[in-house]
């Protein structure tokens, strides 16, 4: 296991294991948003190569590498199809190689430029792909090594709870943690938000996940390292980076009018989303990951009417 490789050395295995990768042309690609679990390049101007940085990301590779072809033929966007994959002597992807898919982060500035056409064209695909994503059975991920929650639903909440209380409190003002609270204690009145339905979800689709192909009009998602079987509505946390007009546009295409409250908790979701990145930031010891979630934090108060924070 390679904890970190340069182009030199990822060029070196892809030319020994993937001869027919001619792997003249390499450049790493960034890491947007908080990660960098596995080193990825652009190969060649087609090829995508990730080599992952630990035993565990290997292992969630491995998840992908059994479930992602299951998704392929039932979804109608571009997500990736593994052309090559590389085991070790302990049987998990040593690194994996796909077609690149089109396009560029999907911004909100995109989709205001476009027309109404264009704009349907995208909530529908949007909408679509995660109706098919979220009705996938979850016998099939389960098969690939996906963990179904375990416990009471409840009990999880408050354990997540517990968890901030501990790691993350320490470090927000008074207000920020009575804000906290009142948001986790009006959820968890209410069975219908903590205690709904479960599905497979890719787990971190944020707008750098989403592609946008401008010359096709087409979406393209990648990255499902976190796929999990959850609550769908983490899956619409792009809301606030795109807005309430591609969102409900999006939901319409979803369909599934008996899960009523799923615009509530995506709000939930996204409150939590800056308690993560603090959380995250902690962890490994990164205080720009901490000073950035704390901004958001600041920020989510104010857009959920907290007064004058």
């Amino acid at each position: 296991m390679e904890h970190g490789i340069g182009p030199a050395r990822a060029r070196e295995l892809i030319r020994q294991y993937v001869p027919s990768v001619v792997a003249d042309h390499l450049a790493l690609l960034p890491h947007p948003g908080w990660g960098g679990d596995s080193d990825a390049f652009l190969v060649d101007h087609r090829w995508i190569f990730r080599f992952p940085r630990s035993c565990d990301v290997q292992q969630h590779l491995a998840v992908e590498v059994c479930l992602l072809p299951r998704l392929a033929y039932r979804v109608r966007i571009p997500i990736p199809r593994f052309s090559y994959v590389v085991l070790g002597d302990d049987g998990l992807p040593r690194f994996v190689g796909y077609a690149a898919i089109p396009g560029e982060p999907l911004r909100r500035s995109d989709l205001e430029r476009l027309d109404r056409c264009a704009f349907d064209s995208l909530s529908r695909q949007m909408g679509r792909f995660l109706r098919v994503l979220h009705e996938t059975p979850v016998e099939e991920a389960m098969a690939c090594g996906v963990e179904p929650p375990s416990g009471d639903a409840r009990d999880r909440w408050e354990q997540r709870r517990a968890d901030l209380r501990r790691h993350v409190f320490p470090l927000l003002a008074a207000d920020e943690r009575r804000w906290v609270e009142q948001r986790f204690n009006a959820f968890l009145a209410d069975p219908r938000l903590y205690d709904a339905r479960t599905t497979l979800c890719h787990g971190d689709l944020t707008g750098d996940h989403i592609l946008y192909d401008a010359a096709t009009n087409r979406l393209g998602i990648i990255d499902f390292g976190d796929v999990c079987i959850g609550d769908p509505a983490g899956d619409f946390v792009w809301r606030d980076e795109y807005g309430e007009d591609f969102f409900r546009a999006a939901l319409t295409h979803y369909g599934h009018p008996e899960d009523a409250t799923l615009p509530d908790r995506v709000a939930f979701c996204l409150d939590r989303l800056p308690l993560a990145e603090i959380s995250y930031g902690v962890e490994i010891g990164r205080e720009d990951y901490v000073a950035e979630g704390s901004l958001r934090l600041r920020e989510r108060m104010r857009a959920t009417g907290a007064g004058s924070v």
